[in-house]
């Protein structure tokens, strides 16, 4: 998976589970928007097409995402075509 669709996928875990209070249930979300208070407003630039991503950009992309998938409990190496697609996460819609 390229690091544009690792970005698509960071930009969406924070904007849906964001919006269903998954924070409040989880002190890892909290521990996550903490500690890659960098990667993500990174990631949602990349997606909305507001900077070019450098070296050193695609480390902290590169980092979020692992981190991500730690916490999700899911294979980094993994394809997918939505968060929902990377397994122990719940469509709430």
């Amino acid at each position: 998976m390229d690091i544009e669709d690792r970005c698509a996928l960071i930009e969406e875990f924070v904007r849906e589970y964001g919006k269903y209070e998954f924070a409040d249930r989880s002190i890892d979300f909290i521990e996550f928007m903490t500690y890659n208070d960098l990667g993500i407003p990174l990631a949602q630039s990349i997606v909305y097409s507001l900077a070019e991503l450098t070296e050193e950009g695609e480390g902290l992309i590169e980092e979020t995402w692992l981190n991500l998938c730690t916490m999700v409990n899911t294979d980094p190496d993994g394809e997918y075509e939505s968060i929902y697609d990377m397994g122990n996460l719940d469509n709430n819609e």
